[in-house]
């Protein structure tokens, strides 16, 4: 079966994804555990990201490799595919946030004007999330008080909890993701269009209603992406933590012959 390279939703370590990554056997499933660490950090555009997605591509894997990616993973997944077609078989992508015009317009205007860090709503959301506990267990209780979580599949939530924490050096556990730099990736969301490769099929799994594109950006980018497969799927921008036995059996359908 041909491998699968994985690519995590900004915010969430790969190993957040280890029950839906089971229930995509037989297909062997790798991915990057946290993007933007160590020798990958990011400036001024995700470049970096997609640099350590081939790098990871190409050391781990023989051969072309369906590449999958959720939210910011789609996108890498996107860009190192149009960038390196030679290494993907198939890429399917899981709620990508390609950004409407009026977005990335304002996107733009907002990085000249130097005000990107303040002016995004994601932005700000990512650096007043708490960033330490004093065990899993303060953790545990503080994410499942959250409505953002309420809907994850109870193994995914197990999944998250597991691997999103690592010890603070003061004691006490701490983001493994440090909330500083989800709120930089998030800041450098592209504002133009990203590049598809022609020559690799690609699928688009969008969320109905509440995914991360707008209902009519959808049908302009149909237009726009014609070689491009949309299929909807139902729930929310998280739908593979929150209906992971879903999205397997999906995506395994549309895998397409090797």
């Amino acid at each position: 079966m041909l491998p699968i390279q994985f690519s995590h939703a900004n915010g969430f370590p790969a190993g957040s994804y280890e029950y839906f990554f089971s229930l995509l056997h037989p297909h062997p499933v790798s991915a990057v555990p946290a993007f933007g660490l160590g020798k990958w950090q990011i400036t001024d555009s995700w470049e970096p990201l997609v640099d350590e997605l081939i790098h990871e591509t190409v050391h781990r894997h023989t051969g072309p490799v369906i590449g999958i990616g959720h939210s910011l993973g789609g996108i890498l997944t996107l860009l190192a595919a149009s960038r390196r077609p030679e290494l993907f078989r198939q890429v399917i992508l899981l709620d990508p946030p390609i950004l409407g015009r009026d977005l990335r317009l304002l996107i733009r205007l907002m990085r000249v004007l130097r005000l990107h860090e303040q002016a995004i709503p994601l932005v700000r959301k990512a650096l007043t999330r708490r960033d330490h506990f004093d065990s899993r267990e303060a953790a545990t209780a503080h994410w499942h008080s959250k409505a953002f979580f309420q809907h994850f599949h109870p193994r995914s939530f197990e999944d998250y909890v597991a691997h999103a924490l690592i010890p603070a050096p003061a004691g006490g556990f701490t983001l493994a993701i440090p909330k500083t730099l989800e709120a930089k990736i998030f800041s450098l969301t592209p504002h133009t269009p990203p590049t598809t490769p022609t020559q690799v099929p690609v699928d688009y799994l969008y969320a109905v209603p509440g995914g991360a594109v707008p209902a009519q950006v959808i049908q302009r980018y149909k237009r726009r992406y014609p070689h491009i497969r949309f299929t909807p799927v139902q729930g929310g921008h998280m739908f593979p933590l929150e209906q992971p036995d879903e999205t397997a059996q999906l995506i395994l359908s549309l895998i397409r012959p090797a």
